[in-house]
Parts: C-alpha cells; sequence; structure tokens
C-alpha cells in the first residue's frame, strides 16, 4: 500500500522527439500522505512537503518557452546546473518519507520521466527499483471510463504485476465520494481540461511547475478512494521509463 505520493512536474526546454531530449528548468516535488488525499474534501492538505528548484539548462531557452514558463537563460544564470547536488537533494527528500512512496506524473510515461532520468543518467545516477510512479493521465482516463461504462469497475483497478501491491479489500474501503463531475468527461485529457471539468474553472499558475504539481494534488483528492487504490495496484519502478 502506497503511504506517500510525490507529485512531480517539470519545466523544460521544449518536447521530446527523436534527436532532441529537453533540458529542465524548473522542477518542483509536492509530497502527500495517503491520509491526507483520503481525508480531505475540497482543500489542499495543510502538511506538504515541497522541494522546487529553478535549474539553468545549459542550453539556449527560446522565446516560445520564455513566453509559455517565464523562465529564461538571463533569469535562471544565477542558479546550479543539474548536478549531484540536485541528486543528493532528491534522494534525501524521498528518503525522509513514508515509504513505499510513488512518484505521480501527468503524462508523465511520454515526458516527465524520460527527461527527470535524462539527467540523472548524464550526471551517471540512478534510483533504486523501490521508488515507484504511475503516469495520472492513464488514472484519469481510467476513471472516466469507468464512470461511461459502470460494469468496468471491477476491473479498473486490476494490478500490473502482483496482486499483493493492491488494498487487501477495495469492499471494505470508505465508499468513494459522490462527483457531480463523474456524469460526463472533460473535453480532451490535458491537465488544464481536466481541472476545469472538475472543479469549473481554469487552474492557477499553469506552466509552473508548483502550481501544476498542486493541480494535480486537487484533482487527485477529488478522485479520493479510486486514486489511490488504483496507484496501489498500477504503480511500477521509476526505472522503467528510461530516457527515449
Amino acid at each position: 500500500m502506497i503511504k506517500t505520493f510525490i507529485f512531480l512536474d517539470l519545466e523544460t526546454t521544449g518536447l521530446i522527439t527523436k534527436n532532441y531530449m529537453p533540458k529542465i528548468t524548473e522542477m518542483s516535488l509536492i509530497a502527500v500522505s495517503r491520509t491526507a488525499i483520503c481525508d480531505t474534501t475540497n482543500i489542499l492538505p495543510r502538511a506538504l512537503q515541497k522541494l522546487v528548484l529553478p535549474i539553468h539548462p545549459n542550453v539556449p531557452i527560446s522565446k516560445d518557452i520564455k513566453k509559455l514558463t517565464g523562465l529564461s537563460n538571463e533569469n535562471l544564470k544565477e542558479f546550479p546546473c543539474f548536478n549531484c547536488d540536485i541528486y543528493n537533494l532528491v534522494l534525501n527528500f524521498i528518503n525522509r518519507l513514508a515509504a513505499p512512496a510513488c512518484f505521480i506524473a501527468y503524462n508523465g510515461n511520454n515526458y516527465d520521466y524520460p527527461i527527470f532520468l535524462s539527467e540523472f543518467k548524464n550526471i551517471e545516477k540512478n534510483f533504486s527499483e523501490n521508488v515507484l510512479s504511475i503516469d495520472m493521465m492513464h488514472l484519469v482516463k481510467e476513471f472516466f471510463s469507468c464512470k461511461e461504462n459502470p460494469r468496468k469497475e471491477t476491473d479498473i483497478v486490476q494490478p500490473i504485476a502482483s496482486s499483493s501491491n493492491c488494498t487487501e479489500d477495495r469492499r471494505g474501503s470508505n465508499v468513494r465520494r459522490q462527483l457531480d463531475f463523474t456524469n460526463s468527461r472533460p473535453i480532451n485529457f490535458r491537465l488544464s481540461s481536466v481541472y476545469k471539468h472538475i472543479f469549473g474553472n481554469n487552474p492557477e499558475d499553469a506552466h509552473s511547475a508548483e502550481g501544476d504539481c498542486l493541480t494535480m494534488i486537487r484533482c487527485a483528492i477529488k478522485l479520493g478512494n479510486f486514486f489511490v487504490e488504483w496507484t496501489d495496484c498500477n504503480a511500477v519502478p521509476l526505472t522503467n521509463y528510461t530516457s527515449k
């Protein structure tokens, strides 16, 4: 059973392509306990553990990226590049959390995780297989798929690997919150669209790493028990997502 959820978001120098792996310009990790996800209602938990780091990419940042994120070579020039000190900060942050811990990133499989691991590979560092991860986009898609086809509900949190990772008795868990946004699905599965579908307004601080983490946390709280149970059953080692 996952005890701590580490929400991860990155701002970077661009998108992954066949010949280009972006560099991180800002990194946010916000850790939330399982209890806080399940017991909080419509507000953020008071106790959040945060690590937010601006990082100089050591490559040019385009005007488009600067306009989108507000980060530039100029305002990052006093910050260090991705180095062993950052690795140690991340590792120490993880080690002080209640284990097992699981990274949560939105579209993480295709974006955040490969870039994150690429930066560590560049400094010849890696993570233990005990550090887990999921892609929250997949979780959200399955949540709304379940709502459209209720017969899928009993299958929605089948484990990828061993069933021992799952909550021992789903039927014994608290009744899932009755949520009015479950009667329809978002117009698409971008994080901002999912947030607007759930809350009725646009998220704050989009395209800031910390802001996007807080957006994910608010959505996770709304999904409640489904979020934690799906993560229990579908978490895999972060090291599965090697750089592309």
